[in-house]
């Protein structure tokens, strides 16, 4: 293996077993195992240093040159991502939050060589960058806490909370795709193989009723992706990839869903195309699980710069004023909240016995 190739796999299993460290003392404790096992320390310590009272906050006692060194060190100019080689120490400048600088100190007994300098900059860089996002979410939740929960909170705070769900969706996909899918799908096959080749009939019976089984398991599991994760959006128009979720629909349920969607004069971005997809899909699971309905009609069309979305279906119906009241409803609160977050507005119509009627409209950016 090339010096090239051998860097490019320790940048790319330092970056992927970074991924996953979500809080600060994990990002430095991930740091400091990496760094050991790049270098050969004799010590190493964390300092928290207040630019603007020039106090130190060491995590151990440290000899008297330890502190001179530090002394030194505020001297200079303290860029985040850098690392200083001064008097057999390495000090990682990790990062700021407010006045505090994080800094990493290790005490290394010889020499670097050029190619560990190569990765200690690639690393600090990396680790930088992690511990800048891991601060900036910690100011959001505390942004978020200064906010009346029984009030609206802002529209792009609503944006961001449906940007992680939307992420995790597509990653738990993913996960379920490239794993329990596999498995069904690889247990399939082997069956499969001992069938062609075994005559015992109980045995024969046996198998294929576990089969059978299994092939129920692996379309569940398909379907199961295909709605957690939306359907190829960015290729296609919103109006193909909903009509795959009309044809779902009604191969699992007795509803049947008629569509009127025109061709869109707009162009509409990837986040309108993903919240439109799971405001239709919620509004079709009510249907299904709630609502009694055999009969849903939906229209999408946009006129003068706005998206309009109408939805209606001959189910029960409900009571909007005990809706809050029952764990069921939490669709339509996550309908509300898409819609707000788009700067949109949406309006119910229902009542017990007479179906469910929604009208929204988007403005189109």
């Amino acid at each position: 293996m090339d010096l090239e190739m051998e860097i490019n796999l320790q940048l790319n299993n330092f970056k992927n077993n970074l991924s996953n460290k979500t809080t600060f003392h994990s990002i430095i404790t991930f740091f400091m195992g990496e760094i050991k096992n790049l270098l050969s320390i004799n010590d190493s310590y964390m300092v928290q240093f207040h630019k603007v009272q020039k106090i130190y906050c060491i995590e151990k006692f440290i000899s008297k040159d330890s502190l001179t060194n530090l002394y030194t060190l505020s001297q200079n100019e303290m860029v985040p991502g850098n690392y200083i080689e001064f008097n057999n120490c390495i000090y990682f400048i990790l990062g700021n939050k407010k006045e505090l600088t994080f800094i990493l100190c290790c005490e290394i007994n010889n020499e670097i060589s050029s190619y560990q300098r190569l990765l200690l900059n690639m690393y600090g860089s990396f680790i930088n960058y992690k511990i800048e996002q891991t601060f900036l979410s910690l100011c959001l939740i505390d942004e978020l806490k200064i906010y009346n929960p029984e009030k609206d909170y802002p529209s792009w705070i609503t944006q961001f909370l449906l940007h992680l769900a939307e992420k995790e969706r597509n990653s738990l996909a993913q996960e379920l795709h490239d794993t329990i899918l596999q498995e069904q799908i690889y247990l399939n096959h082997k069956i499969e193989h001992i069938l062609s080749k075994n005559r015992d009939k109980m045995l024969v019976d046996d198998l294929a009723e576990v089969k059978e089984l299994i092939r129920d398991n692996i379309y569940y599991l398909r379907d199961m992706c295909n709605e957690i994760r939306y359907p190829f959006l960015i290729q296609e128009s919103i109006h193909q990839a909903i009509g795959g979720m009309f044809q779902c629909t009604e191969l699992r349920s007795n509803i049947k869903v008629q569509y009127r969607g025109t061709d869109l004069t707009c162009e509409l971005s990837e986040e309108l195309k993903i919240n439109i997809y799971r405001i239709i899909q919620e509004l079709l699971n009510n249907a299904i699980k709630h609502s009694d309905a055999t009969m849903v009609n939906i229209e999408l069309f946009d006129e003068n710069q706005k998206l309009f979305l109408n939805y209606s279906d001959n189910g029960k119906g409900m009571d909007m004023v005990e809706i809050s009241k029952d764990t069921r409803s939490m669709g339509i609160f996550g309908i509300r909240a898409r819609i707000k977050s788009m700067d949109g507005s949406i309006k119910f119509e229902t009542s017990p016995g007479n179906g469910l009627k929604v009208f929204g409209i988007i403005p189109i950016w």
